[in-house]
């Protein structure tokens, strides 16, 4: 350098630079061990501390992973790899991308092979159980995919072999491995079966044929590379770290894959929600929409109903639908509101900060806000109740604040991205927000504004036709007991008017402990058949809690005469609570109400006692 002023250098700092515990020498003449001895002190003391120049090669130094060790990706991102597998229960499905601020020294790396299937969605990839095990995934977690930086790899040999009959394949291995003196084992782990169209690598280790445990040696190394099929190229022998072989775990359970929550009765609200959800969280929604002009997506939504009509459960069953569903298997991040009443502001904001920025980390994703109103209900200017009203405020301005940023983060990610329109509507970030309330008004009216919450959809009490679907289902989970007949059901639905999914599933718990009761006290070991009559004994629904019911016992064979009028009244009021669905289809209209008159004791209010007991409906007597 002093010979060659103005030279251009190139000065780096090396992170982390090894330090080496040993240094192994190999003398090439007998005068090199006289160096040796005499300079021990200074070689142990100085040249171990140099530093050592190595040349890497770009790639780093991977293990060669078995053939189960693959990355499923969908054939749109590369159309020069096909497959012909499908997936398989251990294949767990995450989304290829993440975000870039992320600590990258946390990163977890794994090589396997890619292949392409159609049974991956978009914008995700299929990883089999061992690369699973390695980066400790799971279902719809973010993994990152990138290519290995190293030169192409040359061949060492080619082999070429000349077509014939599938008879002599075998004819052909017997006659390889009787040529070759070494013995080869091949165990029952490592056996394969061999298709004309599969291509597999098979690796073999030269083990000692008279040790015991058949354990390699340290010195035992492959001398040649076998090939079945083709399709793969082989790295170079410098590349390639060969090791003993170690013992491997036990492989671990199945992974079973999560099964769609649904509940009976409730699939109408559910695909209700779906449709208007999956405009905003599925990819060709939101391609539909960018192509319409409509960058941001529609407001929000509110489900609203009274307690007990099975909001919750809607939730669960929109989660889980939105997890598993193909073209959307986005994640969720669900918020119970109710919980989070009567904490402090700062620890409330936090929360709800960190729902919105894990929603928007993960997006696509769905945010669940259960019991919205119990948190932020309306302002109220009476005395005692300022301090909750302004709260209220906050809350509702926070909330709104945070689902105003995730929308102009979407938009903003729309139209600074420089690929064509569909593919970026496909793969850009989208947060779909659901909250649940009793009315539509008891929340914040801040939150009720264009752009928010705007889009209301009410939870009533379930008719006949959803409460022997609910009643149905129910009895299905318990399987213990006999069902009971199509005749316990109807007469079980009749008597049900106006029960909540609440008060149903309690009415079916108490027939099952009534069942369990009798069965045990039995001396036989027959089942019982499950009776819903028996549940209903002595239960009144929340709805009609602390409200006098007119309750009595006569029945239609009570009545003498008058056959006309009750058949009048069995047309009437009866045979449409009985026959819901065929009056439903049947192009005619229910009359509101009857009036009946005459004079004292012409058998008006047995009439109205036997409407009471017969017809299965809340019945409130109201004299005078």
């Amino acid at each position: 350098m002093d010979a060659m002023p103005g030279l251009r250098i190139s000065v780096s700092a090396v992170p982390s630079m090894p330090v080496a515990q040993s240094v192994e020498m190999e003398p090439s003449s007998p005068d090199d061990w006289e160096i040796i001895q005499l300079h021990a002190g200074y070689l142990e003391s100085d040249i171990l501390r140099q530093p050592c120049t190595t040349y890497k090669p770009n790639g780093s130094c991977v293990h060669l992973v078995m053939d189960d060790d693959e990355i499923l990706i969908h054939p749109l991102m590369v159309a020069t790899l096909l497959g012909t597998h499908d997936i398989t229960g251990d294949i767990a499905l995450v989304a290829s991308v993440w975000d870039d601020a992320a600590d990258a020294t946390t990163r977890p790396t794994c090589v396997g092979r890619l292949r392409a299937s159609t049974d991956v969605a978009f914008d995700s990839c299929g990883l089999s159980p061992t690369i699973q095990s390695e980066l400790g995934l799971s279902s719809l977690s973010h993994v990152r995919l990138r290519w290995l930086t190293h030169p192409p790899l040359l061949p060492l040999c080619i082999l070429l072999t000349p077509l014939s009959a599938i008879d002599n394949v075998i004819d052909r291995f017997l006659s390889w491995s009787q040529s070759c003196g070494l013995m080869y084992v091949l165990s029952s782990q490592n056996r394969i079966t061999l298709d004309t169209d599969m291509q597999v690598v098979v690796t073999i280790q030269f083990n000692d044929p008279n040790h015991e445990t058949a354990v390699p040696t340290a010195a035992s190394s492959p001398d040649e590379y076998v090939i079945v099929g083709d399709g793969f190229y082989l790295p170079r022998r410098q590349d390639v770290a060969m090791g003993t072989a170690t013992q491997q775990d036990a492989v671990g359970a199945v992974v079973i894959p999560d099964q769609l929550v649904t509940f009976p009765g409730m699939e109408p609200i559910v695909t209700t929600l779906w449709k208007r959800l999956f405009p905003v969280l599925g990819r060709d929604g939101c391609g539909v929409r960018t192509r319409m002009g409509s960058v941001s997506p529609p407001g929000s939504i509110v489900l609203h109903g009274p307690r007990g009509t099975g909001k919750s459960s809607v939730l669960a069953a929109l989660q889980s639908k939105c997890k598993l569903s193909f073209g959307v298997m986005c994640d969720t991040v669900a918020v119970p509101c109710r919980d989070l009443r009567g904490l402090k502001m700062d620890s409330v904001k936090a929360a709800l900060t960190a729902a919105f920025d894990r929603a928007t980390h993960l997006a696509p994703c769905l945010v669940t806000l259960d019991d919205i109103d119990a948190l932020m209900p309306p302002e109220d200017d009476t005395s005692g109740a300022a301090g909750m009203s302004e709260q209220s405020r906050r809350l509702a301005e926070h909330v709104a604040a945070h689902h105003a940023a995730a929308i102009v983060s979407q938009v903003d990610s729309t139209c600074d991205s420089n690929w064509p329109v569909f593919a970026t509507a496909c793969s850009k970030k989208s947060v779909a927000v659901v909250a649940t309330a009793r009315e539509a008004q008891s929340m914040h009216p801040l939150l009720r504004t264009c752009g928010l919450f705007d889009r209301p959809i009410a939870l009533s009490l379930p008719d006949a036709v959803a409460r022997e679907c609910i009643l149905r289902g129910l009895v299905n989970r318990a399987e213990a007991v006999y069902p009971p007949t199509d005749e316990q059901v109807q007469g079980a639905v009749q008597k049900t008017e106006g029960f909540s999914v609440r008060d149903l599933t309690q009415v079916v718990d108490r027939a099952v402990h009534h069942a369990t009761i009798h069965t045990r006290q039995s001396t036989t070991q027959d089942r019982m058949s499950l009776d819903l009559l028996a549940g209903l004994e002595g239960f009144t629904p929340a709805a009609l809690r602390g409200v006098e019911l007119f309750k009595s016992s006569v029945q239609w064979s009570d009545i003498g005469g008058l056959y006309d009028i009750r058949q009048t009244l069995k047309d009437t009021l009866e045979l449409p609570t009985k026959y819901g669905r065929l009056y439903a289809a049947a192009p005619i209209k229910l009359p509101s109400g009857l009036l009946l008159f005459g004079p004292p004791g012409c058998g008006k209010t047995l009439l109205a006692n036997a409407v009471a007991n017969e017809c299965g409906l809340n019945f409130i007597s109201v004299k005078g």
